[in-house]
Formats: structure tokens, C-alpha cells, sequence
């Protein structure tokens, strides 16, 4: 029966309330969890979702006013203000209530951020990490960064609830453990949150780098708009995170969204995971390096680009580099296409190192999603984000995890199991 509700209790509050009517949690954590995903909402409102008794939707909010979790912040304007009496009275989190700190990195550097409890950023550092890199030294950057948020940020510490990580490679997000990643030396099995919870006495939390940037797309980004978003990361390789109601979304505890290791093309070139034809072959940072060496040896460019230089390369109307990336992007359309098949996402994202020629880009992906699908009504957004914007969607992982009741009944419920 609980995994009935943990899948059905978002759309359906009838298995909610029958959640909240046993002792296995605390009724608060839906409230706050509640007012998090819809970001204002009122007592009525609250009242209608979870079936509950007005009376105690009262006592409850009381009690987080009282202990400053929440605010009112004005008055909701819409279908339930068109009645007779006076418009309903907004329920916001207070962004003042918790800090949490959001670490995003992948194979050369990170983004650090210092959150409140919207998630967003009060304060960031970011940096590459030192030559060479390997495991040590990537983890001596990420704690030097946290203890510079705590000692610059000015965040009283006592008001410091947790850290939330989003790493690369293949991440155990139940554990909080990085499985493997090959492109830092030495990544193998590293549980983040054992090696800096005792440092800093505080819960962390770690999830799919590409999870946390869509969680901070759909929630303080370009998705914004939207509740069930799929969210693309292109930079040495490609992942893809999925929103459903403005949260993660995964099948597995192991970290899924491997989009850049879908096959393309059977016969293609080896990738580094050991199969032909991944799409990361294909259009990725590591990719487009191989296109460049060739094209050095042949004499069709000068020298060797960035991918972001590459791009800006082809807005400027470089014949070769417009050639180039319009196969690229080809490649892409046809994943994207893929993914919109299966799971009708209302907006894809995409984030990464090829964002500034985001015109040609969006251009030749819907062409190919009209081609391949006919009907497309999804949206391609090209973010205007950086990685700031995963730093913060890891703090708003971490914020989750706290206080999200599906993971505190996870939690409820293995310790009766424990006892």
C-alpha cells in the first residue's frame, strides 16, 4: 500500500490523506511540500487538495507561521478570489526560514551557492578545479568552497540545514555515492555525503548533476512556466534530468537519464562506455574535439575551439562551423524526438556549451521533431542559464529531501523496519 501512494499521492489526495491520517509522519511536511511546489497557495486551497478538515489546515498553519516556516504574502488573485468576501490570503515559504548550500561539478570545475530556502543564491564560487584532476583534489575544492560560503555568506550557522551535491558519472542518490566516473581520476565509490557530513555536522544529499539542473530550470529558470519538463546537459558528454510536478523524477535509485549513451548508430564510432554509435559520438564537447583535430590536420580550421567559441564561431556565419554543428544539432533532434515520444514532456531544456549558437540549434531540432513526429507541442527552450543554475537546483534537491514526505516515509518506514 505505501508504494501505492508514494506513486499516486501528488494527483490523487485521496491516497494522501490516508497517508496523513496514520502516525507515520508528521501532517507539516505536506504542507510545506505542498506550498514549496506550488509556491503560493492558501488555506482553502490546501483544505480542497488533501481532503482535509479546515480546522486542522488552520492548526497546521498556525503552527508554521508561528515557527516562521511560511509567511503571508498578500492576496491570491483568480477563480477562488471571484467569490463574494474578501480574496484569500497568499501562503509563501519564508526564504528567510533555512539556508542550504548547492554544489554542482563536473570533470574540470564546480559551482558552489549558498541558497535560501526558495533556493535561491545569496552567494556563489565558482572555479576550475587543479591540474591534474583526480579524486583528492576534487574533493579538497568542493570543502574549501563550502566553508567559504559559511564564513563569507554571513548566514548565521545555526541556520544552515544541509548540502545538497549534484555530481557526474553514475550516482547512487539513495547512498549518496558516486558509483564510477572516469574522466577524474580515482572517482570510484566516493560517498560524498560520508566524506563531508562530518566535516560540517550537516545532512547532504547527492543526486545526478543533470537532475539538479533541471530541478533549478523548472523551479528558478527558463522552465519556470512549466510542471513536467525534460532537461538536457551538453558539455563533455550529454545527460538528461526529468521533471514531474516540478521535482526529480526517477525510475531507479541509480542515477538513469543517460541520454548521451542511447545508440544512434550501430556501425558509428567507439565511445568510451565501450558501445558503437552513442549519441555522445555524435554532439558533445568530447565529440566535436575529435571533428576539430581532423579538421586541423586537413587545414579547414586555424586553430582549435571551445565549444562555446566553436558556437559563437557559427553565429558569426562560419561556413565550416555552421556545417558542422547543423549535423550535430541533427543528431540531437533525433534523441529529442525520442524522448518526446516517450514521455510528452511539456518543455525540453537544454543547458551546456553550445547554447550560444541557440537559434541554429532550436531551429534544426524542431525540424526535425515536425519531421520525424509530425505534431510537436513541445517546447525547445534554450536556457539562458549557466552552472549556477544546477548549484542552486542541488540545493533545492536538498531541500526536498528534507522535507518532501514521500523521502521522510521512505525514511519512516525503514527505521520501523530497523528497530
Amino acid at each position: 500500500m505505501i508504494i501505492l501512494v508514494l506513486i499516486d499521492s501528488i494527483t490523487n489526495p485521496r491516497w494522501t490523506d490516508g497517508i496523513m491520517r496514520t502516525s507515520i509522519i508528521d501532517k507539516h511536511y505536506f504542507l510545506i511540500d505542498y506550498i514549496r511546489r506550488n509556491r503560493e497557495t492558501s488555506r482553502n486551497q490546501i483544505t480542497k487538495f488533501f481532503n482535509m478538515n479546515a480546522a486542522t489546515v488552520g492548526n497546521i498553519v498556525d503552527r508554521l507561521l508561528n515557527e516562521e516556516v511560511i509567511i503571508e504574502d498578500g492576496e491570491i488573485a483568480g477563480d477562488e478570489a471571484a467569490g463574494a468576501g474578501r480574496p484569500p490570503i497568499a501562503l509563501r515559504l519564508n526564504p528567510d526560514a533555512s539556508y542550504f548550500i548547492g554544489i554542482n561539478f563536473s570533470g574540470d570545475s564546480y559551482c558552489a551557492v549558498m541558497t535560501d530556502f526558495t533556493g535561491n543564491a545569496v552567494m556563489t564560487i565558482a572555479d576550475h578545479f587543479p591540474l591534474p584532476v583526480k579524486k583528492d583534489r576534487v574533493l579538497g575544492s568542493l570543502i574549501s568552497a563550502v566553508n567559504c560560503l559559511i564564513a563569507d555568506s554571513g548566514i548565521p550557522r545555526d541556520k544552515l540545514s544541509g548540502i545538497g551535491v549534484g555530481a557526474p558519472g553514475v550516482v547512487n542518490m539513495k547512498t549518496n555515492c558516486v558509483l564510477r566516473y572516469p574522466r577524474i581520476k580515482g572517482f570510484e565509490n566516493v560517498n560524498i555525503a560520508d566524506v563531508m557530513g562530518p566535516i560540517f555536522s550537516l545532512p547532504v544529499f547527492v543526486d545526478h548533476n543533470s537532475n539538479c539542473f533541471a530541478a533549478g530550470e523548472v523551479n528558478l529558470g527558463s522552465a519556470g512556466g512549466f510542471l513536467n519538463t525534460v532537461n538536457i546537459i551538453i558539455r563533455t558528454g550529454i545527460a538528461m534530468g526529468i521533471i514531474r510536478n516540478r521535482e526529480i523524477f526517477s525510475m531507479s535509485e541509480i542515477s538513469a537519464g543517460e541520454l548521451g549513451h542511447i545508440t544512434i548508430n550501430p556501425k558509428g564510432g567507439k565511445c568510451w562506455c565501450g558501445n558503437k554509435g552513442c549519441l555522445e559520438t555524435l554532439i558533445s564537447g568530447w565529440a566535436l574535439e575529435k571533428t576539430l583535430k581532423k579538421a586541423l590536420r586537413l587545414g579547414d580550421i586555424e586553430k582549435m575551439y571551445s565549444p562555446e567559441e566553436f558556437a559563437r564561431l557559427a553565429v558569426d556565419g562560419n561556413p565550416f562551423a555552421v556545417a558542422v554543428l547543423n549535423e550535430m544539432f541533427d543528431y540531437l533532434g533525433i534523441a529529442i524526438s525520442d524522448v518526446i515520444r516517450l514521455l510528452r514532456p511539456q518543455a525540453v531544456v537544454i543547458n551546456g556549451c553550445f547554447n550560444a549558437a541557440g537559434e541554429l540549434m532550436s531551429g534544426r531540432i524542431n525540424q526535425v521533431i515536425q519531421d520525424r513526429a509530425g505534431i510537436n507541442d513541445t517546447e525547445i527552450i534554450i536556457s539562458e542559464h549557466d552552472d549556477r543554475i544546477g548549484a542552486c537546483g542541488a540545493a533545492l534537491m536538498a531541500i526536498s529531501r528534507l522535507h518532501n514526505p514521500f523521502y521522510q516515509i521512505n525514511n519512516a518506514v525503514q527505521n520501523a523496519v530497523n528497530l
